[in-house]
């Protein structure tokens, strides 16, 4: 089994909240799931983090938290 693991925290010293920041309307964290996705190389994509919202954000986007 292969499993993406994607880093997420919100407590970025240079730019707050950084991976909640919009890239084209979409946040940054979103981003990097649907990479992770469209790679179809893993078998799971779990999001790392000590914040809630990064689960919600998971779940919408059909990987674990």
């Amino acid at each position: 089994m292969i499993i993406g693991m994607i880093p997420a925290r919100m407590g970025s010293q240079r730019l707050k909240k950084k991976n909640l920041r919009e890239l084209g309307g979409v946040p940054l964290i979103t981003r990097a799931i649907r990479k992770c996705q469209d790679a179809d190389i893993f078998d799971e994509v779990w999001v790392n983090s000590e914040d809630d919202i990064f689960g919600e954000i998971a779940v919408k986007e059909g990987v674990q938290f």
